[in-house]
């Protein structure tokens, strides 16, 4: 971790990161819907069914994931919230320690 902190060009680089696998996902979503039309269209749900359809094409939770890593990646290299987390850690040893001694 430096001591300068986290500086513009990383947090402008991080940015770009999260922004082009967001248009990368909405792109391949868009291209899916095109070349299959029934993909984009939401039918009625009926109660008789049990389990809802599978979504075809780009896994959302992956893409969801690797947004929320680099987001807490970002932080994690502002050094007030490592500062944060250190103090949060320590106090939280010294609250388990004293609960255990009583």
């Amino acid at each position: 971790m430096s001591k300068e902190g986290y500086s513009a060009e990383k947090k402008e680089g991080d940015s770009k990161v999260v922004l082009e696998k967001l248009q990368s996902y909405l792109k391949d979503k868009r291209s899916l819907e095109a070349s299959d039309p029934s993909v984009g269209y939401n039918k009625p749900s009926t109660s008789y069914e049990q389990n809802p359809p599978p979504i075809l094409g780009v896994d959302n939770s992956n893409v969801l994931r690797e947004v929320l890593n680099h987001k807490k990646a970002e932080l994690l290299r502002q050094p007030e919230i490592v500062a944060f987390l250190k103090t949060l850690t320590s106090d939280l040893k010294k609250t388990l320690s004293t609960e255990q001694k009583k």
